[in-house]
């Protein structure tokens, strides 16, 4: 009942407060509210408003007393305009405001934040008044640390790390004492993740409730982490022989989630070693240059090697594309065109661009083997162009374009074979 009146009361409270220290035209207003008066726009500089107020602690006494020091922050879309702390009366101003709409806070030790929402308006002066509610009594969490080391009861883990988390974020942490004792202090009340990790151990996660005034506690009890295990083998290369020859230097990754957690190369003998890898499943990858990328799923084992070897395939040469650009000429004999752009696209993307000679010549190579499509451009003629290039690896594919003397782009026609 008393929450509801408290708007009421503030304003009563701030009328009697306000009684000759306001300035001509404020009206002292509950928090939340706020009125714009006109103050004739003299000591406004470029026709900015101002902002103005009071800020106020609730102390439980009935009558809301000011507070000095308080800082008040003016913010525009969660980035810091202009930053002010009241005064011993617990006003505070903010002048030379450009007109528009901000969010406001105010802070003071020991208090609970106040937010608001102002209007600037151009040449006006702007009231929010703020009535800050005491900030909860914080709380803390306390416990042991233990660690099943096959005793009856565990034992206490010296060292061990407990980190207190909100939202994700660490906010609190503390190490335990020789008797695996921690403690986690002046914690706002409210529901938390706790987590503790000690060295051989598997770490432990759990949620704890702060209360206002309260200690919590919450103990732990880590089994040991299992024996770490390893991935090993040999990348060879197909070389046509039958059984590959050792591959030196090619690289080998151990992922995660899809992301790289550890990665090696091989030894003169194409051998390969990922060591200290926890036990779980794990993709691996080969790779070597010239060779194919191989990959691989594992499962590694506590305390055991696994055992991956890869057979990497030759990569498939790339092919080439080659061939001319002519122009239309009026005479009716084509002429070759010099610095026509070519271009290469897979899938509507552009895969390689080159310009003619002066013979109106161009040449693509080191083309991944495939099916494309391609473009001629020069100034003075229609764009030219091919689907369904098709590129095989070693090979060279002609492809060559005769220009229609014109402006606009022509559709790309079928592909046309070289004479």
């Amino acid at each position: 009942m008393l929450r509801h009146n408290v708007p009421i009361m503030l304003s009563m409270v701030l009328a009697v407060l306000a009684a000759g220290m306001a300035p001509p035209q404020q009206q002292t207003l509950p928090p939340g509210q706020q009125v714009v008066a006109d103050d004739g726009g003299s000591e406004f500089e470029d026709g900015n408003g101002a902002i103005v107020g009071r800020v106020l602690g609730d102390t439980g006494g009935g009558r809301p007393e000011p507070i000095a020091g308080a800082v008040v922050t003016l913010l525009h879309r969660d980035r810091v305009i202009l930053r002010v702390r009241t005064n011993a009366e617990g006003h505070y101003a903010m002048r030379d405001v450009r007109a528009g709409d901000y969010g406001m806070t105010a802070q003071a030790r020991g208090f609970e934040p106040g937010h608001a929402r102002v209007t600037v308006v151009q040449g006006h002066r702007t009231q929010q008044d703020f009535l800050l509610l005491p900030a909860p009594e914080p709380g803390a969490v306390v416990g042991q640390v233990l660690g099943d080391t096959g005793g009856r009861h565990g034992e206490p883990l010296r060292g061990a790390g407990v980190a207190l988390l909100h939202n994700g974020r660490v906010v609190g942490h503390a190490r335990t004492n020789e008797e695996g004792f921690y403690a986690i202090t002046d914690v706002r009340p409210g529901e938390y993740g706790i987590v503790a990790r000690a060295e051989g151990f598997e770490p432990q996660r759990a949620r704890v409730l702060v209360e206002s005034g309260h200690r919590t506690q919450q103990d732990f009890l880590l089994d040991p982490a299992p024996d770490p295990g390893a991935v090993v083998g040999q990348v060879l290369g197909d070389t046509g022989g039958g059984h590959g020859r050792p591959l030196a230097g090619a690289i080998v990754a151990l992922i995660h989630n899809d992301r790289v957690i550890r990665h090696v190369r091989t030894n003169e003998e194409g051998h390969y070693e990922i060591t200290d890898v926890r036990p779980g499943d794990y993709g691996v990858a080969a790779r070597a240059e010239g060779f194919e990328p191989g990959r691989a799923r594992v499962t590694v084992v506590s305390g055991h090697r696994t055992q991956q070897d890869f057979l990497l395939s030759a990569a498939a040469h790339g092919g080439a594309i080659a061939g001319t650009v002519m122009g239309e000429t009026r005479g009716g004999r084509p002429m070759p065109i010099e610095g026509a752009l070519v271009t290469l696209l897979h899938e509507g993307r552009t895969v390689r661009e080159v310009r003619t000679n002066s013979e109106g010549r161009y040449g693509m190579r080191d083309i991944r083997a495939g099916e494309y499509s391609m473009t001629a451009e020069a100034r003075g003629f229609l764009t030219g162009g091919a689907r369904g290039v098709v590129v095989e690896a070693g090979q060279i594919t002609r492809q060559s374009f005769l220009l229609e003397p014109g402006r606009e782009p022509a559709p790309i026609p079928a592909p046309v074979p070289s004479p």
